[in-house]
């Protein structure tokens, strides 16, 4: 419902608080009225510019809660929108998790270490980053192996890298030393320039 105050402002809120506080039209609102009509329009705004984020790309609580405190909305009512949005289902930091990691893996091949890093980087719970790490490593074992090879690949592209950079180089990547030993076992003197 659309509100219009005496000052000019005006603003939308739903038509069922404007019937709780049994308002009427052109009638008077009081103070604490009018600090719920306000809480409840900006309640309605942060949550419908969070929906806008969210069709774009699914974000971890910690990264949608930053984009709305970038928007200047108060902590208050962004902890209150995305509190409703949890409760709907269309925030979930274990979705978003499970997303990330799927996408990085595919785009920036690094190992368990980086992307259990790189969850918590983004504000997800650092047994949860672990707990998905591990469902996808165990639903999808070759992607993992898949990832270290290409890194090792794009590494060895490089002229003049050796075995001990190209460890050095995947084990930052976040690979294990075990998985990085292995794979270098099965590589060709050919392979080091």
């Amino acid at each position: 419902m659309h509100i219009s105050l005496s000052d000019g402002s005006s603003f939308f809120v739903p038509r069922e608080l404007v019937e709780s506080l049994d308002l009427a039209p052109g009638g008077e609102c009081n103070e604490a009225a009018l600090a719920e009509l306000r809480h409840a329009h900006l309640l309605h705004e942060a949550t419908e510019k969070a929906i806008e984020l969210l069709a774009r790309s699914e974000h971890s609580r910690f990264l949608l809660a930053r984009k709305l405190l970038q928007r200047e909305f108060p902590e208050g009512i962004i902890r209150d929108a995305l509190d409703r949005l949890e409760e709907r289902g269309y925030l979930d930091d274990r979705r978003f998790a499970e997303q990330w990691v799927s996408s990085r893996v595919r785009r920036r091949p690094e190992g368990e270490t980086a992307l259990v890093a790189g969850l918590q980087a983004r504000g997800v719970d650092g047994g949860l980053a672990r707990e998905v790490v591990e469902a996808f490593k165990r639903e999808f074992p070759e992607e993992l192996e898949r990832a270290m090879e290409r890194a090792g690949d794009r590494i060895l592209r490089t002229p003049g890298v050796g075995e001990a950079e190209l460890r050095e180089k995947l084990q930052r990547r976040g690979f294990r030393l075990s998985d990085v030993t292995t794979y270098i076992a099965r590589l060709s003197d050919d392979s080091f320039q």
